[in-house]
């Protein structure tokens, strides 16, 4: 099944990463298509990658500097399979978790399902250089059935829809709307995202499918009051917001006010500086994994599945 899906993979400047990413695919039989665009100003540079990559369909470009969301949407123009799905240069996906994405929206395409994620985990590198698992990530979830209520859910508890194994036509859609959006946040992650879900369902599995690997930044919007009131945001917001008008069935009011509810619901969470703060409902669930940490790893270590990635990581 997974010989149906492309990874896009966008990089700059992360040599060792990508050699770890194409160590861990090639150890885990990936059948699929690896499409990396590399940022870096070097052209050589991924060349020395070429012994990591064994029997694996891995296709690397070229284009020095080139943003973050630039980069994915010329990556999702040169998809050539049924699905696409999106990994960062340090995300790992489990193949046998593609495999279900791709079983379920074969089973589901009659109900216009266009995306699937599956179950996932947060791992950090612990000081003896092994990966831990310290908690779970959402990743997929019910949402409403029309486009406009679909939207406003989904962003007013916000997951990142581009690590669903998604249908290729609404996969190049969702990048070819936003060309040109400069903020990373919005051009390369919540714009797509919300495209990909007012597109249509979302499915979810739950099999193993995704390790994320935590740092302590992960986006713009933990900065949140530089973020909302800079130029690129407003920018970037303005891009989304044609891009959706243009695509309600009913014309432009209901998405507008989709977008503007559900961002605004979500943004809020984050106008308090300490990220305890934010929001009760995050404060309790992040002490609960925290003090669940060493119970997580103890059980998911010998979890088939989460053991095996684990292991490939090494």
């Amino acid at each position: 099944m997974s010989e149906r899906v492309t990874v896009c993979i966008p990089t700059k400047d992360r040599l060792e990463h990508v050699a770890r990413l194409l160590r861990y695919y090639a150890a885990a039989g990936f059948k699929g298509v690896l499409l990396i665009g590399d940022a870096t100003e070097d052209a050589g540079s991924l060349r020395m990658l070429e012994p990591w990559a064994g029997d694996l369909r891995v296709t690397v470009y070229h284009w020095p500097g080139c943003p973050t969301g630039a980069t994915i949407r010329r990556l999702a123009d040169a998809v050539d399979t049924d699905f696409a799905v999106y990994s960062g240069d340090d995300d790992y996906l489990l193949p046998a978790g593609l495999d279900a994405a791709v079983e379920a929206l074969d089973q589901w395409r009659y109900h216009n399902v266009v995306a699937v994620g599956g179950s996932c985990r947060w791992f950090r590198w612990a000081d003896d250089y092994s990966p831990r698992i310290i908690g779970s990530y959402p990743l997929g979830e019910e949402l409403a059935e029309e486009p406009d209520e679909r939207v406003r859910e989904y962003l007013s508890a916000y997951w990142p829809a581009l690590w669903c194994v998604t249908r290729s036509r609404v996969w190049r859609d969702a990048w070819a709307d936003l060309s040109g959006v400069i903020d990373p946040a919005m051009g390369a992650e919540v714009g797509p995202s919300s495209l990909i879900v007012q597109s249509g369902r979302i499915g979810k599995v739950e099999e193993p499918y995704l390790l994320r690997e935590r740092h302590s930044s992960h986006a713009a919007w933990q900065d949140f009051p530089a973020w909302v009131e800079s130029a690129a945001f407003s920018e970037g917001y303005g891009a989304l917001r044609a891009a959706m008008q243009d695509r309600c069935p009913w014309g432009g009011d209901p998405a507008e006010e989709a977008l503007r509810e559900g961002l605004g619901r979500w943004l809020d969470t984050y106008k308090a500086p300490s990220m305890l703060q934010r929001h009760p409902m995050r404060a309790e669930q992040l002490g609960r994994a925290m003090a669940a940490n060493e119970t997580i790893h103890a059980r998911e270590a010998e979890a088939e599945g989460w053991a095996d990635a684990l292991r490939r990581l090494t």
